[in-house]
């Protein structure tokens, strides 16, 4: 898929339409197709997943888990707190009561006086270490050189046949793969305003728990609103087309690992990945033929 057709701005063949539009279009061959089966479910990372990010993965037009430390998670029961709600994801948060000028005061006091001897190690200690790694990099130059003019004439040892053609690939896939999560990182999500006369998806509320009937009537005081994405039509009908078919979604919290695409499928097999582990427990638990 081409980055116009990712994005939407492409026109397929003579149906003066993008790609993703038709494909997304009620009567179409594909959404048809998905019709057919009997359960349909999604798993979207809530935060920090630099390559597919929650509203894409969750099909959602809003984003509850952009300040996830604003908001109580919901977690469903026997899955360490990784698998949340996905009819009801979070919750306000409960007030928290102001400190006490007391305590506010030895908070301050216990934090300038937990500071000196930081300040008083950086004081000594930087123009040694400025001074040595100084020293270290002269020296270590010298020797790289040493070690590129052995290698270029033959007398270095390497065998060049252990860097096969397959770990090369290997090594800038992966390396592609974090130039465009980094790139990809860097876009801030737009949101429509208030007053906005683009029209969302009706299928979706603006906020847990709530019908957009709900929402746009009487938001109680103990209800989180959050903005709508600011996408198009075309994007709003292909949430809606989409949610008709009725995904069961699962919002992920990953919180050991700050690569969740990867942890999410356990990529690899390390602890830090584990929780990805629970997220194909509850699949398998819930896996109906």
């Amino acid at each position: 898929m081409s980055g116009r057709q990712l994005f939407g701005i492409d026109k397929f063949r003579e149906t003066g339409r993008s790609l993703l539009s038709v494909l997304a279009d009620p009567n179409s061959i594909f959404i048809k197709g998905l019709a057919q089966f009997q359960h349909r479910s999604l798993y979207a990372n809530v935060v920090n997943d630099r390559t597919v990010t929650y509203y894409t993965a969750g099909i959602s037009q809003t984003d509850p888990f952009v300040k996830p430390e604003n908001v109580t998670m919901n977690y469903i029961s026997g899955y360490d707190e990784v698998i949340l709600d996905g009819d009801n994801p979070v919750s306000p948060k409960a007030p928290e009561a102001p400190p006490a000028f007391t305590q506010r005061l030895a908070s301050t006091t216990s934090t300038v006086v937990g500071r000196v001897p930081i300040v008083a190690f950086l004081t000594v200690f930087i123009p040694i270490g400025t001074t040595l790694f100084l020293v270290n990099s002269v020296v270590q130059s010298f020797r790289s050189s040493h070690r590129i003019r052995l290698h270029e004439s033959g007398q270095a040892g390497v065998n060049i046949q252990q860097y096969r053609l397959g770990n090369m690939i290997n090594a800038v896939r992966r390396e592609a793969e974090d130039i465009f999560e980094n790139v990809n990182n860097t876009q801030e999500s737009d949101y429509l305003s208030a007053g906005s006369i683009e029209v969302a998806s009706p299928t979706q509320p603006t906020s847990p728990g709530l019908t957009r009937k709900d929402t746009e009537s009487a938001i109680e005081k103990d209800t989180l609103d959050f903005p709508t994405l600011a996408l198009t039509q075309d994007q709003f009908g292909m949430i809606e087309a989409l949610d008709t078919l009725g995904f069961k979604k699962h919002p992920v919290y990953i919180h050991r690992h700050r690569h969740s695409h990867a942890a999410i499928i356990v990529r690899m097999d390390k602890p830090s990945f584990n929780e990805g582990r629970i997220v194909i427990k509850h699949w398998l638990d819930n896996f109906q033929l």
